[in-house]
């Protein structure tokens, strides 16, 4: 595999674990803004209108930000009945089909519906009305494709080092992750 397509696929594994890196920081955002809804609510009977929609919009953050890096790390669940039991070879092999069997189609529904989702949002300026408060679904909506796009790409740049080490004529470990 050429350098310049290695880069790319680097590349990718960099975002994926710079975005896994910031998460930390949105869930350190999550627990003050809780620290704080609670505090107002049960301390000074002040609850805030924006902390619980808030709370939810960080959640949502973190979970999308966060599915690259777990792929990056190959750390999503699978069920792994007869996987263990397979040669490494044979692992890439499942791995590939599955993936396209499987993932491939199902990540053409999630970011063509997330896109989607996001655009309408957009044009009919939705709000979230899970409290008072009704902030813009715009933004969340945008994340969480952005969180599908990210995921994607990182699964692409799995594929490919899986690719290029089963069709290898000679017998070599995976092409590694960039450290």
């Amino acid at each position: 595999m050429s350098n310049k397509r290695c880069m790319h696929l680097t590349s990718i594994d960099r975002i994926s674990r710079f975005l896994g890196a910031a998460v930390k920081w949105v869930v350190a955002v999550l627990v003050l803004v809780g620290f704080y809804e609670v505090v107002a609510r049960y301390l000074f009977g002040a609850p805030t209108v924006w902390g619980y929609e808030f709370m939810s919009m960080l959640g949502a953050t973190i979970a999308a930000l966060g599915w690259g890096y777990v792929e990056s790390q190959n750390a999503h669940v699978r069920v792994d009945v007869f996987y263990d039991r397979c040669s490494p070879r044979a692992k890439l092999i499942i791995d590939i089909v599955g993936g396209c069997i499987f993932a491939l189609p199902l990540f053409g529904v999630y970011l063509y519906t997330a896109f989607m989702w996001m655009i309408k949002a957009y044009r009919t300026n939705e709000v979230l009305m899970g409290s008072f408060w009704y902030p813009s679904a715009v933004p969340i909506r945008a994340v969480i494709f952005a969180g599908f796009v990210i995921l994607f790409a990182q699964f692409l740049a799995n594929g490919i080092r899986k690719i290029v080490t089963v069709t290898s004529p000679s017998p070599r470990k995976e092409i590694p992750h960039e450290s």
